[in-house]
């Protein structure tokens, strides 16, 4: 009787600890945490409602940044296009930005330290799809996914596939 007790009393420490693990887990991984992030780096006047956020570490991935960069200049008018540039070096960050870029509003660089809890690697550009100010989709561009990830970013961007401003 005594080992029977032992064990029911193992087994509810391990469905405590189980259940423990899974809400930390859980709410670890809270959108409206990485949607306050992703868009708070961004001036008020120019956060996105509604659109596609690229994030691209500068010193990540070389072939990836330089897609990215590229897939950026070339819809850089596009105003559902919302893109921030990360490195370690915030100079060579803006001079990427003044060359590339001038002066779009949609366009900024951040400290790679800035982007709190966001769910990035500093290695590789991150895709967000944002409706009405939340983060309804997200995606690590690598290089196994880079072209088909492009692809369907720029069909986003060219069907109007991302929602106007209600």
């Amino acid at each position: 009787m005594k080992n029977q007790k032992c064990y029911t009393t193992s087994m509810s420490f391990r469905s405590k600890l189980t259940f423990l693990f899974l809400t930390v887990t859980l709410l670890g991984c809270n959108p409206l945490t990485k949607q306050a992030n992703v868009t708070s780096l961004f001036s008020p006047e120019s956060t996105p409602k509604n659109g596609l956020v690229i994030t691209i570490p500068i010193s990540g991935c070389s072939g990836c940044v330089e897609a990215m960069l590229s897939f950026s200049k070339k819809n850089k008018n596009n105003a559902n296009l919302f893109v921030i540039l990360l490195g370690d070096d915030i100079k060579q960050s803006n001079y990427i930005l003044s060359r590339e870029f001038q002066s779009h509003s949609n366009f900024i660089s951040r400290p790679l330290d800035s982007v709190g809890q966001l769910t990035l690697d500093s290695q590789f550009p991150m895709y967000y799809v944002v409706r009405s100010g939340k983060i309804v989709e997200e995606s690590q561009i690598n290089a196994s996914n880079l072209l088909t990830e492009k692809l369907k970013l720029q069909e986003m961007l060219e069907n109007s596939l991302l929602p106007n401003e209600p």
